[in-house]
């Protein structure tokens, strides 16, 4: 036999020798189990056996034999193959997953509380109001009674001691009232305007004069500024008492008031839960006409008679910007709440000043010493005029919803004050009204 073909014959009785082996290339490999399974099955791994490597002789390199059942006699032979048997697969006893130790999950930590977002509630809103207000004017005198000295008794030391005494116009408080309408959109901004009235008159002042022929009282009128031509003689006592000493001088004096006030601006509000915050802006109008007004009769024996009439008015008109400032807060879950608004504004216009005199006389027997006589004076001045004008007011507001809408009563305190407005008869001076005032509203 070659050497050729004894190779190949102990490769073969090796091979039957050593068993078919199973290669390494085809190993089947069970993937493990789902992470919730705690049981792994049986795990197959088959192996590849070493193969023997046969050598020959010294000069030929070692022989790796091909895998079982793959062995091929040389060409020309013909031998069988002999069965081969291969080994059992190994078998890898299941194992027990010890169940993963339970972790306790870290706490959850609540978010930071923070105030609810700002809101700004639109729509359409809008209220009446009155208000109970007292003016209080400066240079509010109606009239001054002069008392002369009295002449001193016969051979007593003589003093001149003479009074002069002031009566202001009383007022009492009177009835003002308010109307306002606005609208809001949902970004803030809106418009809003509202009217103010207010026109009451003062308390009547009355004086009787009767004759005194020892020291008359004399009666005057305050100074009117400007200066009205004829005015001054207005007073007692009249010339049907002191010259014909007939009768008794009855004076009457009035004042009355009238402001009114509309404002058109533009707003912008916002607020939160349990607030409201609203600033507005735009331009307001003031026509404040102050009066004055002075009469005196002396009816004497119904031949010999006089009668005086004074009148004086001063109206301010004007226009400028106005802005103001309304809060409000609540003060519980009830509707109850606190409300405040400030408004300020500067107006510019101009003063009308009407003033009329007239004295009627009768004295046709010469009794007054004066005879008959008739006097007319009127005047009137217009001239550039500047008025500042300040509010506050201060309250509560009870509120209830109404269907979709928020219906609201409020009730609180107010002040105005109209700086360089005057008086009925003066230019100078200071105009505030002080009361209470009662509200109800609807914010849709």
């Amino acid at each position: 036999m070659s050497h050729r073909k004894r190779r190949w014959a102990g490769a073969a009785l090796t091979a039957v020798l050593c068993g078919n082996v199973v290669r390494a290339d085809e190993f089947e490999i069970v993937p493990p189990p789902p992470p919730d399974v705690t049981t792994l099955p049986a795990v197959v791994i088959l192996w590849e056996e070493p193969r023997p490597v046969v050598t020959t002789s010294a000069v030929d390199p070692p022989k790796v034999l091909p895998p079982a059942g793959e062995v091929k006699p040389p060409a020309g032979e013909a031998k069988p193959l002999t069965p081969v048997v291969e080994p059992p697969p190994a078998v890898i006893p299941p194992t027990t997953l010890v169940p993963p130790l339970s972790v306790t999950p870290p706490l959850s930590v609540a978010p930071p509380v923070t105030n609810p977002p700002a809101t700004t509630p639109g729509g359409w809103y809008g209220g009446a109001e009155m208000l109970f207000l007292t003016p209080y004017v400066s240079n509010n005198t109606a009239f001054t009674v002069v008392t002369p000295p009295v002449p001193p008794a016969p051979g007593a030391f003589p003093v001149a001691i003479g009074s002069a005494q002031g009566q202001p116009f009383d007022w009492d408080c009177g009835q003002a009232y308010r109307a306002w309408v606005g609208w809001t959109h949902p970004t803030g901004w809106g418009i809003r305007a509202d009217g103010f009235v207010y026109n009451q008159g003062s308390n009547v002042a009355s004086l009787i004069n009767q004759p005194d022929p020892i020291a008359p009282r004399l009666v005057t009128v305050p100074p009117v500024i400007p200066f009205i031509p004829g005015a001054a003689s207005f007073g007692a006592p009249t010339a049907v008492l002191a010259g014909g000493g007939i009768g008794s001088d009855r004076l009457l004096f009035t004042s009355d008031l009238n402001v009114r006030t509309v404002d058109a601006e533009a707003t912008y509000q916002w607020g939160g839960c349990d607030c409201l915050v609203r600033v507005s802006g735009g331009v307001r109008w003031t026509g404040l006409r102050q009066g004055y007004h002075a009469a005196l009769r002396n009816c004497g024996d119904g031949d010999t008679t006089e009668t005086q009439q004074l009148d004086f008015e001063q109206e301010f008109s004007g226009a400028g910007p106005t802005v103001g400032l309304f809060l409000r807060h609540t003060l519980g879950a009830d509707g109850l709440a606190a409300y405040g608004s400030v408004r300020g504004a500067i107006l510019a216009g101009h003063l009308d000043e009407r003033a009329a005199y007239f004295q009627d006389i009768s004295d046709p027997a010469l009794l007054a010493l004066v005879g008959s006589q008739q006097t007319r004076t009127r005047f009137d001045n217009r001239s550039a005029h500047v008025l500042t004008e300040a509010e506050l007011e201060m309250g509560l507001e009870y509120a209830v919803p109404v269907g979709r809408s928020r219906l609201f009563v409020r009730g609180g305190l107010v002040a105005q004050s109209y700086s360089n407005a005057g008086s009925a008869t003066n230019s100078l001076g200071t105009l505030s009204l002080l009361g209470g005032t009662a509200a109800v509203g609807v914010n849709y």
